[in-house]
């Protein structure tokens, strides 16, 4: 079930207006682990599963606040040493991985939500409409409200 999730979402990243080669990585990665514990019966303790933690909840808590200590805390390095594997196997910094997370999601809202752009950046974990706006524009290229009318 979880796989069939994770092969859904990538298809959907692939076909998305503004292609996230990142967002991609993210979901492989998490399926990649996904299936390698489950092959073992636990966490792979390959290298390439040490971030295994800090990919898993920003992917279910994308609308949440965390520090990056707290997340190289929960794969049990140091803030250095995580920011430097992450960005080396995602391609992108730990901010820029949810920040994509979080415009990802605000675009299936804004495709399939009868919500105001308002509410879509609040769902979203964005207090500021102005600085999800620059944001979303900056990821995607265009504006949420040139997004909603594609």
């Amino acid at each position: 079930e979880e796989a069939e999730k994770a092969l859904t979402r990538l298809t959907d990243l692939y076909y998305a207006a503004a292609y996230s080669p990142a967002a991609m990585k993210g979901v492989l990665y998490q399926l990649l682990s996904d299936i390698s514990r489950r092959a073992d019966g636990q966490m792979d303790s390959a290298q390439s599963s040490r971030l295994y933690p800090a990919v898993r909840w920003l992917e279910r808590h994308y609308h949440e606040e965390i520090s990056v200590p707290r997340l190289a805390e929960m794969c049990r390095m140091s803030e250095s040493g995580f920011r430097k594997r992450f960005t080396e196997e995602l391609g992108v910094s730990p901010v820029r991985y949810r920040l994509e997370r979080r415009i990802e999601q605000a675009k299936r809202l804004l495709q399939h939500e009868a919500l105001s752009i308002g509410e879509v950046a609040q769902g979203v974990g964005f207090s500021d409409l102005n600085y999800f706006c620059r944001i979303f524009r900056k990821i995607t290229g265009m504006t949420p409200g040139e997004y909603m009318k594609i």
